[in-house]
C-alpha cells in the first residue's frame, strides 16, 4: 500500500510528486532494477519488455560492418582477388558507401588491377570528399600504374592520415613497384603489398 508523501504549491496550481504512488525500483543493492522500471513505464497492465522484444540478429544475415571486416580480413591475409570480390559482394547491399569502394581500390592496387582500382578510389571520393585515405591509395595506384604526374598531385593526402602509412604507401611500396616496373628493383614487392594491405585493413 502506497501514501501519498509530499505536497509541493506553486502559485495557485499544487503539484503532486508521484514517486510515493509507485513502487519501488531498486533491488537490495540500491541500484535501479531496469525490469521494474521498464514495466513502470509502459502502457497500464502490460510490459514494455514483452510488448516491445529486441529481435535476435539473423547469423546468417551478415551486417554491412561484418561484411566490410570480413573483406578487409582478406586484404590482411594478402587474399587480393578474394578481398575484391568481398567487396563487390557488400557493395550489392550498400552500393553508396564510400569505405566500401576505398577497400576494393585498395585490394585492386595491391593486385595490380590499377585500372579499377583507381577507378573505385575515384568513386570513393566522390561519395565522400572527406575520404583522404582514398585519396593517398589513388595517388599510390597512379604511381605504381607509371602515372607519376598524376600522382604527384594528390599526395601527400591531407590531414588527418598518419605520415608514417602515407609514405609507406607511397614513396615506399608504390615507388618500389614503379622502379621495378623500370628494372631496378628495391626489396621484396610481394612483402611491401602484404605490409601495406596490414596497414590498411587494421585501420579499418
Amino acid at each position: 500500500m502506497f501514501f501519498m508523501s509530499q505536497f509541493r504549491f506553486t502559485g495557485p496550481a499544487i503539484l503532486l510528486t508521484i514517486s510515493a504512488f509507485l513502487p519501488p525500483t531498486r533491488a537490495a543493492t540500491g541500484r535501479l532494477d531496469p525490469t521494474k522500471t521498464a514495466e513502470i513505464l509502459a502502457f497500464p497492465g502490460r510490459s514494455a519488455l514483452k510488448t516491445n522484444p529486441i529481435a535476435a540478429p539473423d547469423p546468417n544475415q551478415p551486417t554491412k560492418a561484418s561484411a566490410a571486416i570480413a573483406a578487409a580480413e582478406l586484404i590482411d591475409a594478402g587474399k587480393y582477388e578474394q578481398a575484391i570480390e568481398a567487396y563487390t559482394k557488400a557493395l550489392e547491399a550498400d552500393p553508396e558507401n564510400s569505405s566500401l569502394f576505398m577497400g576494393r581500390g585498395v585490394a585492386a592496387t595491391l593486385a595490380r588491377m590499377y585500372k579499377p582500382a583507381i577507378s573505385d578510389l575515384e568513386r570513393a571520393q566522390r561519395l565522400n570528399p572527406q575520404n583522404r585515405e582514398a585519396k593517398l591509395w589513388q595517388a599510390a595506384a597512379l604511381q605504381m600504374s607509371g602515372d607519376g604526374r598524376a600522382a604527384s598531385m594528390l599526395y601527400p593526402p591531407g590531414y588527418g592520415i598518419p605520415d608514417d602509412y602515407a609514405s609507406y604507401i607511397y614513396n615506399d611500396m608504390a615507388t618500389s613497384t614503379l622502379m621495378a616496373a623500370r628494372g631496378n628493383a628495391r626489396g621484396d614487392l610481394a612483402s611491401k603489398y602484404l605490409r601495406a594491405g596490414q596497414w590498411f585493413a587494421r585501420r579499418v
